[in-house]
């Protein structure tokens, strides 16, 4: 498992345009695009029930990890869990397709044997939720726009209208009441390996961005 530099940052709709027109002469859009140039996450993160991961955020612990479930364009039919690590400005990341079956049911509350041919990020999973240290927390939503430059592994990401789904943690519900988090603002995560490429750090350099100190997942969480 790598770890990966990532900074996340928030800006303004104005400023990330500006970014975003720069950036297209050095990267190409993530080939996941639909025919608007971005694509929808839907993240069902899980907790313990006491928020460990929250809190633990919150006060500034170094090294972290989260699960979550996450699917795109609102696809029922494909599902990802995922394990994200943590540690200051470096993460990595255990990814895992899982069946949609299996996410249904989970959504649904139900009690579960682990599936055929679960692998070990899955099994680990239920284990931890068969203890009673996982449970559904929130649902997070938002529209993201990348640019990718594959050779050199950087991704930067633009994430729009970032909304928690209020009142459930079904994804498979219809009707979400959704509520906004960041109002307009956009989120910018620049993710590297070692050495971010000197032409994307100089078109990032004049743009003014604030670091974002805290996860979209703790914003959610904080106002459920």
């Amino acid at each position: 498992m790598i770890m990966r530099h990532e900074l996340k940052y928030v800006t303004t709709p104005t400023k990330a345009k500006a970014l975003q027109q720069s950036l297209k002469a050095l990267m190409p859009l993530d080939p996941n695009s639909d025919q608007s140039g971005s694509y929808r996450i839907i993240s069902l993160y899980f907790d313990t029930v006491d928020g460990a991961a929250f809190f633990d955020k919150m006060n500034g612990i170094e090294y972290r990890r989260k699960y979550r479930i996450r699917t795109y364009n609102e696809d029922r039919r494909f599902f990802k869990l995922e394990c994200k690590y943590k540690l200051q400005d470096w993460t990595a990341k255990e990814s895992e397709t899982v069946p949609a079956a299996w996410v249904h049911d989970l959504c649904q509350g139900k009690s579960m044997d682990i599936p055929e041919g679960a692998g070990p990020l899955l099994q680990r999973f239920m284990t931890e939720r068969r203890s009673g240290n996982l449970v559904p927390a929130v649902i997070i939503e938002y529209q993201r726009t990348a640019y990718v430059m594959d050779d050199l592994d950087v991704r930067v990401t633009f994430d729009e209208r970032v909304q928690m789904d209020g009142y459930t943690t079904d994804l498979f519900a219809i009707d979400r009441p959704r509520v906004p988090l960041l109002e307009s603002d956009v989120v910018v995560e620049v993710k590297y390996n070692d050495v971010l490429p000197a032409a994307i750090a100089a078109v990032l350099r004049p743009i003014t961005m604030q670091r974002l100190a805290i996860s979209k997942y703790a914003f959610g969480y904080n106002k459920k």
